[in-house]
């Protein structure tokens, strides 16, 4: 018998709790003023985990949330100096989904983008 998946197939949400090491962690999660920093959440209840495409499916949400997210807090999640880069924040956001995923997503995650990069995408 195997042991349980550390997470629930039916769980709503993945909860992730955003310590941005843009300037987060420093002080804490607040920003310069003393705000919070915005809570970030990654939706994947509706992904069918042994789908042949849910890797495709996973890293396409974790990309989009990454965008939506930095579109709506970026300017305060991205030091000064890097604002004229929205990517800065995108690829922030994309590692920190990422880091926090539940190791069994994690290897769906790592083996699409190993089979994307075995196929020249990028």
């Amino acid at each position: 018998m195997s042991p349980t998946p550390p997470f629930r197939r039916s769980a709503p949400t993945l909860a992730v709790g955003l310590c941005l090491t843009l300037a987060a962690c420093a002080t804490g999660g607040t920003g310069p003023s003393g705000e919070d920093y915005p809570d970030l959440h990654l939706r994947y209840a509706d992904i069918v985990l042994d789908a042949p495409d849910a890797a495709a499916r996973l890293a396409r949400r974790i990309e989009t949330t990454a965008v939506e997210h930095c579109s709506r807090h970026g300017a305060r999640l991205t030091p000064a100096h890097r604002r004229g880069q929205p990517q800065f924040c995108v690829d922030g956001v994309r590692a920190e989904l990422v880091r926090a995923l539940p190791p069994t997503l994690r290897a769906i995650y790592d083996e699409g983008r190993r089979s994307r990069s075995a196929r020249g995408a990028t």
